[in-house]
C-alpha cells in the first residue's frame, strides 16, 4: 500500500497509481511525497519514503538551500531509505549550459534555457547538486523524462521493496574470486554487527560467529563450550577466548 501527501504536487500521483493497479491511501505526511512498508536487505522490513521533484524544483532547491536544510534532514529521521525522484525532460548544449523542453499550445516541442531566464543554469550546477545530496546527503536519487515516467518508476520501485528476496547482486561476475568481505552489498546481518563488537571477534571473525549462531539469541544464550568450540580464522577453535566472550556476553570482566 502506498502513502500518498494529499497536498498540491504530490496528489498528482494518486489517481494515475490507482490506474496503474496500485492501493494508494491520500494522507497528509510531514515529509515526502509517496512512502510504503518494504522489505530492504536480508529480508528486513523497511520504511520507504520517496521526495519527488520537477527539474525547475531542483533548481529552486539549489538557489534557497531549503531542501538541504529542512526537507532532508526530516527524511532522513523519517524513513530508512529515501528516494529522490526527479522528473523533467532536458540535455545538456556543447557550451555546458542546461536546456528544457518546452511544449507551447501551438505547434511541436522546443528546447530553451532551463530555468525561465533568470539566470543561466549549466549541468554542472544540477550534477554538483545532485551528487551533493548523494554522497554527502546519503540519499538515493533517480531520474526520469516524464511525469508518466515518474508513475511508472514509483510502481516498479514498489514492486522491488515488496519481495522479500534480493538475489540480482549475487549475480555479480568477476574473474577473480570476490570474498564478501570486500564486496559486501549489503548491511551485514544483526547478528553479524553484533558479533563485531564482541571481544576475541571482530571485523573478520564475526562471519565464522554468524555463519555459526544464526542470530542474537542465540549467541546470548550459547553456553561456554559452545564459544571454545567456534570455529574461526579457516578452522581453528576459539578456545580459551572463547570463554572470554561468554563472560563478556554475560557482563563480566576480559
Amino acid at each position: 500500500m502506498l502513502q500518498i501527501d494529499n497536498r498540491a504536487g504530490s496528489s498528482d500521483f494518486i489517481e494515475p497509481l490507482r490506474q496503474a493497479g496500485m492501493e494508494v491511501v491520500s494522507t497528509r505526511m510531514d515529509f515526502g511525497d509517496i512512502s510504503f512498508i518494504g522489505f530492504g536487505p536480508n529480508k528486513e522490513l523497511c520504511s520507504v519514503g520517496l521526495e519527488v521533484k520537477s527539474t525547475n524544483d531542483v533548481m529552486a532547491c539549489v538557489t534557497s538551500g531549503r531542501f538541504a536544510g529542512h526537507q532532508l534532514p526530516g527524511l532522513i529521521r523519517s524513513y530508512d531509505h529515501v528516494w529522490l525522484l526527479v522528473y523533467g525532460m532536458q540535455r545538456t548544449r556543447a557550451d555546458g549550459v542546461l536546456e528544457e523542453a518546452r511544449y507551447p499550445r501551438k505547434g511541436g516541442m522546443y528546447w530553451a534555457p532551463a530555468g525561465g531566464g533568470q539566470r543561466l543554469w549549466y549541468a554542472r550546477d544540477l550534477e554538483s547538486w545532485y551528487l551533493s545530496m548523494s554522497i554527502l546527503g546519503g540519499i538515493r536519487i533517480h531520474r526520469v523524462n516524464t511525469f508518466q515516467e515518474a508513475v511508472y518508476w514509483v510502481k516498479t520501485v514498489y514492486n522491488w521493496y515488496s519481495r522479500e528476496e534480493h538475489k540480482s547482486h549475487l549475480a555479480i561476475y568477476s574473474s577473480k574470486e570476490i570474498y564478501g568481505d570486500t564486496a559486501m552489498l549489503v548491511k551485514p546481518p544483526l547478528a553479524r554487527r553484533v558479533a563485531k563488537e564482541l571481544p576475541q571477534i571482530g571485523l573478520k571473525r564475526s562471519k565464522d560467529c554468524a555463519e555459526r549462531f544464526k542470530t542474537v539469541y542465540e549467541m546470548a544464550n550459547a553456553s561456554e563450550e559452545d564459544w571454545r568450540r567456534l570455529v574461526v580464522d579457516g578452522g581453528k577453535v576459539l578456545g580459551t577466548r572463547g570463554s572470554q566472550v561468554y563472560k563478556a556476553i554475560r557482563g563480566g570482566k576480559v
